[in-house]
């Protein structure tokens, strides 16, 4: 049982876990914002990451991906970052995609040695579902975009993305969503649409 104990491994919201080799585990806590190490035994041992907007710190992390030797990845939604830190914790290395013409994406999940996948809604495609005077229901597609260093590169896949209902003052996600889901694994790209109880496996050129 893991977040238990000491107050510093408690947990407040999981944004993603891994295992390494030796049985550890890393838990990204998207509630406190940090990375917290936790060993075979689900004793907590200590913070890898905390807040801050400097080198190897973070400020909005989404998600966390083990990568090759131990090593892990996470991706910081506001910094638009990734950081990658080594199986000892320490800082290895980190780019930015700030200010490279694009909202960053809600996840960003490695596909190879040099690049990454991440979602982006079509807000300029989005189609109104229903509408009473209290608001609309809208279903905003999204498409899945191969993202490197050196910027945004091609579309592999297009997504039904998802539903939210739009008010006056803002919008909300239905209480019964439809929404698009996917993962990456082994260089593959497995997704659905939330519509059908089947998915799709696409392996990227």
């Amino acid at each position: 049982v893991l977040g238990t104990g000491d107050d510093a491994g408690q947990l407040v919201r999981v944004s993603g876990a891994v295992r390494l080799s030796d049985g550890r585990v890393l838990v990204l806590d998207g509630g406190s914002t940090e990375l917290k190490e936790y060993g075979a035994n689900g004793q907590f041992r200590r913070i890898w990451a905390g807040r801050g907007q400097g080198p190897g710190e973070l400020e909005f992390p989404s998600n966390l991906t083990r990568l090759p030797g131990d090593s892990v990845q996470v991706w910081d939604r506001r910094l638009a970052r990734v950081t990658v830190f080594d199986a000892a914790g320490t800082l290895a290395r980190e780019f930015n995609l700030a200010g490279m013409g694009f909202r960053a994406p809600p996840k960003l999940w490695r596909l190879d040695t040099s690049h990454w996948v991440g979602e982006f809604a079509q807000l300029d495609q989005s189609r109104t579902l229903a509408r009473s005077a209290d608001g609309a229901l809208v279903e905003i597609p999204s498409i899945l975009v191969r993202v490197s260093e050196l910027g945004i590169g091609d579309t592999l896949l297009s997504l039904a993305g998802f539903q939210e209902i739009q008010f006056g003052a803002g919008s909300q996600t239905p209480a019964v969503p439809v929404q698009s889901s996917w993962a990456v694994a082994a260089g593959a790209i497995i997704s659905g649409d939330g519509r059908r109880p089947e998915f799709r496996i696409a392996t990227p050129q």
